[in-house]
């Protein structure tokens, strides 16, 4: 009986046991792409868990080397583990924010091996570089980082990564505080001003944008560059103004890194209502909205005008459809309904109302044949009830003789 392989289990323990490996144990994992690609993805995974779990001390020495083995990985053949690795980029952007020990493994490491990745001719990895590049400049704020997105902007050959760099910028523009910006101001106008003329459409298009989010921040700078565009740049440029949309993204303000993040949109709509992101499950959830109107998590049982609590007041009583004569309107249905009522003989069983008396009674078994004359000899033996013609009508054939009063 021949011995067991051990290759494959011998994998598969050391890639279970880097989903569980502890920060310096990721270090060793990760400082080389010489490890089977299952322990390095397990070693990537567990980086971006940690770092989602705010696990990771950037203050630790195990920091630097840790951001560094995980750009290792980004020139990686296999889509798979360029993919972890970017994820696991991004979630370390965002856990550390602009903690200085972020600042050079971003401008050194990460930045240059992202940009290579892009030109790469692979679409997935080219993918992953695209989604990951944006998403670190959104969380952090390196003025070195950007200068090297602006020089690579104005002196890359390839098209995809000059559309990148501009996609970056534009984040930018739109995000980071105006303080950062401004000793840079000179530099985003001259790499916006190359751009808006660049070869490829793609980044032309991305550049006008920049310009529109330049307009916001810096007026003088974006008044500079469109006075040195053509006419049918300019057109361009007015089109996409009218029909951009209003911006999502809200400046940063400086302060902690924290303070850095995006903010968090409120949870209540302009009108007054609570969003659709808010917990509708939450003890306190107003019945109206500030704009009058029923609140679409509030109590179905509460209306605009009345106060979470309160009920309506409750509603007429319902009338008798035979009503006096002189309450009713020439014309209405309910004069029609009870002018034939009055002309025609009530037969059959069934419930017969009487509007003088006030009265209902149920008619037993056979014909019930009951005239006109009938009720105005009823009428005769209550003299205090009357029936008599609406003071505001005119006369009509139709109408009850004042003989009956």
């Amino acid at each position: 009986m021949g011995a067991e392989p051990v290759t494959a289990p011998s994998v598969a323990q050391r890639a279970a046991d880097a989903r569980s490996a502890s920060p310096d144990q990721l270090v060793q994992i990760l400082q080389t792409r010489d490890l089977e690609w299952q322990s390095r993805d397990a070693a990537l995974q567990r980086v971006a868990e940690l770092a989602r779990q705010d696990e990771i001390d950037a203050a630790a020495k195990y920091f630097k080397p840790l951001v560094l083995g995980v750009s290792t990985q980004l020139p990686d053949l296999r889509s798979q583990i360029v993919r972890s690795a970017s994820f696991a980029l991004t979630e370390l952007a965002s856990a550390t924010g602009d903690h200085v020990a972020f600042d050079r493994p971003m401008r050194d490491a990460i930045v240059p091996s992202l940009l290579q990745l892009i030109g790469n001719g692979n679409k997935v990895l080219a993918a992953a570089g695209r989604e990951c590049l944006p998403a670190l400049f959104e969380h952090s704020h390196f003025d070195g980082s950007l200068k090297l997105v602006i020089s690579t902007l104005r002196e890359s050959k390839q098209a995809a990564v000059r559309h990148l760099c501009a996609e970056c910028l534009h984040k930018v523009l739109q995000t980071w505080p105006l303080q950062m910006l401004t000793p840079l101001s000179k530099e985003l106008e001259t790499a916006i001003a190359s751009s808006v003329t660049d070869a490829a459409v793609e980044v032309r298009s991305q550049a006008r944008q920049c310009l529109l989010s330049l307009r916001v921040a810096f007026p003088e700078r974006a008044r500079s560059v469109e006075a040195k565009l053509d006419a049918p740049t300019l057109r361009h440029l007015e089109e996409e103004a009218h029909n951009a949309q209003q911006q999502s993204s809200q400046r940063h303000v400086l302060g902690s890194r924290r303070e850095m993040k995006r903010p968090v949109s409120s949870t209540r709509s302009a009108c007054g209502g609570r969003s659709s992101r808010a917990d509708a499950t939450s003890s306190h959830v107003p019945t109206t909205g500030t704009c009058g109107g029923r609140n679409s998590v509030g109590p179905r049982s509460s209306f605009g005008p009345f106060p979470a609590g309160a009920e309506p007041e409750s509603p007429l009583p319902q009338m008798d459809p035979l009503v006096e004569v002189s309450e009713l309107s020439e014309g209405s249905v309910k004069m029609q309904r009870a002018l034939s009522l009055l002309k025609s003989p009530l037969k059959g069983r069934g419930r017969k109302t009487s509007q003088w008396g006030g009265r209902s009674s149920l008619e037993s078994a056979g014909s019930v044949s009951t005239t006109c004359d009938d009720m105005r000899a009823s009428e005769a033996e209550s003299p205090g009830l009357s029936v008599t013609s609406p003071p505001a009508l005119s006369p009509s054939p139709h109408s009850v003789s004042p003989s009956l009063a």
